[in-house]
């Protein structure tokens, strides 16, 4: 063979070999850019306000095409009404076909993808619902060190998913993800805010824990460190340092945040008195749905108070406000009372009528007052 032939064929074998190294090395980096993209988009899921969601699902919708764990939280999104229209159907038809690739993933060893799958078996997303696997999912990831999944863990003793509740072994899991979310820290700071399962009321803690939750952007963390300095537990009571966790939460767009935000300046609490802001922040709140926000939008139309006055956009208002709900209500529970007479169930209406004025906030319960009424109606 001559010199020639055999030089051309060294420099086609170091050709291939080199090409194989860079074949594998971008495979490599665009899977670690995959990978980070879909933290960054976790990390704003997590952060529990509607603006980082609507970020997260651009990010998720951008990464889906080359990763499947993102496709699948896209569809949580979509299955949860998070950043985007609630669809189940688009949901459902999203992760089906992400289920069987990231099964492979998680199968293969992949934690990221163990923490996914266990997610999808614990809703019941782009597969059956079944607790027992996806707790083993879950187990198995964070065995692998995926300090994530340890998010889905403390669901786990929050709810007594594998007997009582137990918001002290919650608290052990949500540590280990702290410093990678920020629902953790928050989730920490309301166990101590509330106490019970097993943890002790402790306002000083709860503030340490939110205020790492606030400082990672957490919506929820902001709105109750507000709520914490507004009212001096914890922290010493400080109107101007609650008003601006207040802002940064309803500017996350936290709907108790923008509440409270509207009624400081209605009152002049915290920061100077100014009806044109409060209708702002009320009209934010109410547009989302919270009542006494509209019943107080309502008044201020009513007054001409920091709007324009107008009779038709105060009776708009007022329609979606609190004190029309709760006409509704009484009016629903009288009728239960009533029916419930007849049958000598006294105590049970004053108990039905006592929960559900205790319960207008949701959105549910005139249309269970119906269903209860019909239902004795038929008797």
């Amino acid at each position: 063979m001559s010199n020639a032939i055999k030089s051309s064929k060294s420099w086609f074998v170091v050709a291939l070999v080199f090409s194989i190294f860079v074949f594998n090395a971008q495979s490599s980096l665009g899977a670690s850019s995959s990978q980070e993209q879909f933290m960054k988009g976790l990390k704003l899921y997590a952060n529990w306000a509607p603006i980082p969601w609507r970020k997260a699902f651009s990010i998720f919708e951008l990464d889906s095409g080359t990763n499947p764990n993102s496709t699948v939280f896209l569809a949580r999104l979509y299955q949860t009404g998070r950043g985007v229209t609630k669809d189940e159907n688009m949901a459902q038809q999203i992760s089906k076909k992400a289920f069987p690739k990231v099964k492979k993933l998680a199968e293969g060893g992949n934690a990221t993808s163990q923490f996914v799958l266990g997610m999808m078996y614990k809703a019941g997303l782009g597969t059956e619902k079944n607790f027992e696997k996806a707790l083993k999912w879950f187990e198995s990831s964070a065995k692998l060190g995926f300090k994530v999944v340890h998010w889905e863990l403390t669901a786990v003793f929050h709810n007594g998913l594998t007997g009582k509740k137990d918001w002290t072994k919650a608290i052990e899991h949500s540590k280990k993800c702290s410093s990678i979310l920020s629902i953790c820290s928050r989730t920490i700071g309301l166990y101590y805010f509330w106490g019970g399962n097993g943890v002790t009321k402790n306002y000083e803690k709860a503030a340490k824990w939110l205020r790492k939750a606030a400082d990672l952007g957490n919506g929820s963390g902001q709105q109750f460190l507000g709520k914490l300095y507004e009212e001096g537990k914890g922290v010493t009571k400080d109107p101007k340092e609650a008003n601006k966790w207040f802002r940064k939460a309803a500017e996350n767009g936290n709907v108790q945040a923008q509440f409270a935000l509207g009624q400081n300046y209605r009152l002049g609490y915290g920061v100077q008195k100014d009806h044109k802001e409060a209708a702002i922040w009320f009209r934010k709140a109410a547009e989302r749905g919270h009542r006494v926000a509209a019943d107080n939008l309502a008044t201020m139309y009513k007054n001409g108070l920091g709007v324009a006055q107008s009779d038709s956009e105060a009776q708009k208002w007022r329609s979606k406000g609190l004190l029309t709900k709760v006409t509704k209500m009484n009016k629903a529970t009288d009728k239960l009372t009533e029916l419930y007479r007849s049958y000598s169930w006294v105590k049970k209406c004053h108990e039905a009528r006592k929960g559900y004025q205790l319960q207008y906030i949701h959105a549910n319960e005139l249309k269970q007052a119906k269903k209860h009424i019909k239902a004795l109606e038929k008797r």
